[in-house]
């Protein structure tokens, strides 16, 4: 009788890949990437329409970093805004480097999508990435093998951590090269023109409590390119302060970057009354039109 001997190894394939991948490094299903609330209705009464530009910062995470977390700080400040009378509509634009940003018009609308027309508000969380440090890169099954070992061992991840960023600051690689502010430049002048009210917001990096994860140097340098290129770029273009988040573990996960619920509801927050500080609700256009004393409240 002759017996396959590809059998074995392909059977051991099948097993590993049934039972112990999923286990290793699949992770949970990303449900926020693309998370947007509709525009809203310019008649209802106050509102404000947000392009927010960034990642995986807008989760509530556990102990660890997980992609699969429940959003975090969007649905905190959308309530604040509601609890205030303000209908808020809402869209993601998942970008990490300035690299990624749009750099034509046509891109900037395809990735806005048209149907939505131009944001009242327009906030960046972009840059902390150059200051970055790692050991294994950014592949996704390294992802998935750091999000469910975190996972499992529970809060017993805060002192390995701990251990992981003294390392980090001795033996760790640089995330990725840092290629200048060019194409943040080129993003800002084609969205500026393409929506000649809309307000923008560079958010400062939020900085971390444990030294290794990113290089301060380097993210003080970032921060500082962020005010740069709003002083380049005119009113419209502000610098928008991180909120106080001090050196509270409670308010953090185990990388000291990401907020937990607790750090995610005073982002929240921040945000909801950094709008309101702006002046960027706006009125009913309905009112405006009929020439009573409720006007459109200026986004500049």
């Amino acid at each position: 009788m002759k017996v396959d001997a590809r059998r074995g190894p392909q059977l051991a394939k099948q097993l590993f890949k049934k039972y112990l991948s999923p286990w290793l490094w699949v992770r949970d299903r990303d449900r926020w990437m693309a998370w947007s609330v509709p525009p809203p209705d310019r008649d209802a009464g106050p509102t404000v329409d947000i392009l927010r530009i960034g990642t995986c910062e807008d989760r509530a995470m556990p102990n660890n970093h997980q992609v699969g977390a429940p959003l975090g700080f969007p649905r905190f400040m959308l309530e604040d805004l509601a609890a205030q009378g303000i209908e808020a509509g809402y869209q993601n634009m998942w970008v990490w480097l300035f690299e990624e940003l749009p750099q034509t018009e046509k891109e900037l609308l395809k990735r806005r999508r048209k149907n939505r027309g131009a944001p009242d508000f327009v906030f960046m969380q972009i840059g902390p990435i150059y200051a970055g440090r790692h050991y294994l890169g950014g592949h996704v099954r390294v992802i998935g093998l750091r999000e469910n070992l975190g996972k499992r061992i529970g809060k017993l991840i805060f002192p390995i951590w701990r251990v992981i960023a003294k390392s980090q600051r001795i033996a760790a690689f640089k995330t990725i090269d840092y290629a200048g502010s060019e194409a943040l430049d080129t993003f800002l002048e084609v969205a500026l023109k393409a929506w000649p009210e809309t307000v923008f917001a560079l958010y400062e990096p939020t900085s971390p409590i444990l030294e290794g994860p990113l290089n301060r140097r380097k993210l003080d340098a970032v921060t500082a390119e962020l005010h740069a290129a709003a002083a380049r770029h005119g009113d419209r273009v502000h610098v928008m302060p991180r909120p106080d988040l001090g050196l509270d573990w409670r308010l953090r996960i185990s990388n000291s970057l990401n907020t937990n619920e607790a750090g995610a509801r005073i982002v929240g927050r921040h945000f909801a009354d950094y709008i309101l500080e702006q002046g960027l609700v706006r009125q009913p256009q309905r009112a405006a039109d009929s020439g009573t004393s409720e006007q459109v409240t200026s986004a500049v």
